[in-house]
């Protein structure tokens, strides 16, 4: 078998090792290993055998897979070859982007059932999905490696005073649940029962292990204790090189995890392979190889997930599970050297006989066989009648575009895996991969953002295309009539066969003004995917009347001007903004809008401004609070469809829009409207007017027209138009 394995090698984290043990262990079995390095994953390096080097280095050759370790939107795909992509998570569902890129992957490899059950839950086919467990090097960990000398602070081994070692090794982070660990611990030991607890851990930055500190006092604090009341906790916090963590496992008499959830916990299974006493959470990947006859196991319960930062785009409004912190206590209590002794031999038996990486190598190369190589004569057959779209759409960045085409292209995904397999995110600048991804497209699908596309790349484009016979689909998510983007009209208007816009201003502006051909330009619903609301944000007050204003801080989103009509009404009005700065700002108005505020003399009471980019059930959860949604969004010169009405419709509650043509494509009774949202104290006029409304039955008319319009809108029914489009498209080409 000839395989590109890309993977970071080079550092210490478990994904470094899975890739190192797989790809030796491929490589001595016989089979033809190109290795790639995945740069960006780990940030520190560790000393390894010359042995990844020289497979990284040698000629490149053709592969028959492209075997690559990484989460899944950081999936290379590879032309020409069998993709298949091994990652994990631990928690119970996967995010949306990756369940996308899952969905056009040829193969998706987890390492446990827990993490299959996350794809699925996701939206991922389960024939896409195989099992393959991951293993240990008994040679390295054994019984009877020399242990490393650890010592307190009078120098004395910990051995020789302290006959129950209880270890736990940890990447400090919100889903090791170390002060979960660190109460339990707490709670549950004194400082003269003989036992103590070493923590091996790691940090990628200063401020998680300042945090640490603050945990341990907090806890003191809370429990009322103090250092002293409790068995020692000995930190061991200097970076190993992988042959001196066997030596630190060796000192330990036992090994315990209190994480939230895991994808496989390669520390937890080397200590089990050296016959360490292992006391898990029953949850996740130790359900794949722990059981009570092996292992001391703690009941879990379910709960949210609570991250920050980059963490909570891939785990927010996804479950953990959280090990009983009594039940965690009452084993550290009973803890004795004895405890667990025959259950640590079994587990060992069954780790060396099922659970080591020429397993879990074998296992790889079965399924690899399974899936490629035993059905590739039926699989070349198929191929040359498979369809393909390869949708280049605006995804990355967060925002409503990029929002609406992973919606649109699930949905599409999920009424016909075929003809939508070659779906891939990106943009122009890697648009050279994306037409060598796949020999069988036969269409392409272009999200239409003026500032993504250079017109010189963008005409290139269009005439590779037609030299490959290849029919273009560009979505014009504006349409601008100035003077600046008329260089970009005239291209789009000669390399597509098929554009779509959403409104009928669009679509008459294309062809009244600038030219189009009236059969090139198709109108399509902008999908509408109905948003459960998170109960997991902030309260609004119940009084007084809640003003709702979702949008990113653009100047022609009118926020500014709302801000003021608000005020200028008195403090009878409560405004509630979800108002982000976008990535790239056309210019800076948080500081106009802070001043504003300022100039009001609102407090807490007053106003509300989530000013980060949140989820979007939590914009909706706090939208549904609200009395009254003001979209007051200005015209510049541009037709479009806002896709935060879409989403706004989720909420359940008026809006109360701009005439402009960002609306066009809405129900012209599914909202109310302002006729002059440029001017402060028309649009506080509207604002009032519609206040005076509540009570007349009108709110409750419009929600209808509303729910209407969005069901007639709804993603599935706009998926299957889409496909239509594709089809007809298909036999005029």
């Amino acid at each position: 078998m000839k395989l590109h394995i890309f993977g970071s090698y080079k550092g210490p984290t478990g994904y470094d090792t899975m890739v190192r043990n797989l790809a030796r262990q491929m490589h001595d079995s016989g089979d033809e290993v190109h290795l790639i390095d995945h740069p960006s994953w780990s940030g520190i390096k560790i000393e390894y055998d010359e042995l990844y080097d020289k497979l990284s280095e040698q000629e490149v050759f053709d592969a028959d897979v492209m075997l690559s370790f990484c989460l899944p939107n950081q999936f290379p795909i590879a032309q020409h070859t069998f993709n298949v992509c091994f990652s994990m998570l631990e928690c119970s569902r996967i995010p949306a982007d990756w369940a996308l890129q899952s969905w056009v992957t040829d193969l998706n490899i987890v390492p446990t059932e827990s993490s299959k059950r996350a794809w699925m839950a996701s939206g991922v086919p389960e024939y896409k999905i195989e099992i393959c467990n991951l293993g240990v090097d008994p040679d390295i960990y054994n019984p009877d490696v020399e242990a490393a000398p650890l010592c307190d602070e009078d120098g004395v081994l910990l051995a020789d005073r302290y006959p129950v070692r209880v270890l736990n090794i940890q990447e400090l982070g919100p889903r090791k649940n170390i002060k979960g660990l660190l109460r339990s611990w707490m709670v549950g030991t004194r400082s003269d029962s003989g036992v103590c607890l070493i923590l091996k851990l790691g940090s990628y930055s200063d401020n998680r292990m300042s945090k640490y500190k603050r945990t341990v006092d907090d806890l003191h604090r809370e429990l009322g204790l103090t250092s002293r009341d409790y068995a020692p906790v000995f930190h061991h916090c200097v970076l190993l090189r992988s042959d001196q963590i066997p030596r630190v496992i060796s000192a330990a008499t036992h090994y315990v995890s209190a994480s939230f959830g895991e994808g496989w916990d390669l520390p937890a299974m080397e200590a089990a392979a050296m016959q360490k006493s292992l006391i898990v959470p029953r949850h996740s990947a130790y359900l794949e190889w722990v059981s009570d006859e092996d292992a001391t196991m703690v009941d879990v319960r379910e709960i949210a997930t609570d991250c920050t930062g980059n963490l909570r785009k891939v785990y927010d409004g996804a479950s953990w599970w959280e090990p009983n912190g009594e039940q965690l206590a009452s084993v550290f209590k009973k803890i004795d050297h004895n405890n667990g002794v025959e259950k640590a031999v079994k587990l060992r038996k069954k780790i060396l006989e099922r659970f080591t990486w020429k397993d879990a190598a074998d296992r790889l190369r079965a399924i690899l066989n399974d899936r490629w190589f035993d059905v590739e004569p039926a699989k070349v057959e198929t191929a040359k009648d498979t369809r393909t779209v390869a949708w280049v759409p605006t995804i990355g960045t967060p925002c409503g575009i990029a929002a609406y085409s992973e919606q649109l292209c699930a949905a599409m995904l999920a009424q016909d895996k075929h003809s939508m397999k070659g779906w891939v995110g990106g943009n122009v600048l890697n648009h050279d991969r994306i037409l060598d991804m796949n020999p069988d497209t036969d269409i392409e699908h272009f999200q239409m953002e003026y500032q993504f596309w250079a017109p010189v790349r963008l005409r290139a484009i269009g005439n590779e295309l037609k030299k490959r016979g290849i029919p273009l689909v560009v979505t014009m998510h504006t349409v601008s009539t100035n003077e600046g983007a008329q260089k970009h009209n005239d291209i789009v208007r000669q390399i597509a066969n098929k554009v779509i816009v959403h409104s009928d201003q669009a679509r008459n502006a294309l062809v009244d003004e600038l030219g189009f051909d009236e059969q090139q330009v198709v109108k399509l619903p902008m999908p509408v995917k109905r948003i459960e609301l998170s109960e997991d944000v902030q309260k609004l007050p119940e009084e007084p009347f809640k003003v709702g204003f979702f949008g990113f801080l653009y100047r022609h989103k009118g926020v500014l001007e709302l801000a003021k009509a608000v005020s200028s009404l008195g403090k009878d009005v409560f405004l509630m903004m979800c108002a982000s700065k976008p990535k790239n700002p056309h210019d800076e108005i948080d500081g106009e809008l802070k001043e504003i505020i300022e100039q009001a003399g609102w407090t807490e009471e007053d106003y509300l401004w989530e000013s980060d980019y949140v989820d979007d059930s939590k914009v909706v959860g706090l939208l549904s609070q609200c009395d009254l949604i003001v979209l007051p969004y200005k015209h510049y010169g541009s037709y479009g469809s806002s896709a935060a009405v879409n989403m706004c419709a989720s909420a359940g509650k008026p809006m109360l829009l701009s005439d402009v043509c960002w609306f066009g494509h809405v129900d012209r009774k599914a909202a109310l409207w302002c006729d002059q949202p440029d001017d402060q104290g028309s649009l506080a006029d509207a604002v009032e007017k519609a206040m005076s409304l509540r009570c007349t039955g009108t709110y409750e008319d419009v929600v209808k027209s509303m729910d209407n319009w969005a069901h007639n809108s709804n993603v599935d029914l706009v998926a299957s138009q889409h496909l239509e489009l594709y089809a007809s498209l298909r036999e005029q080409c």
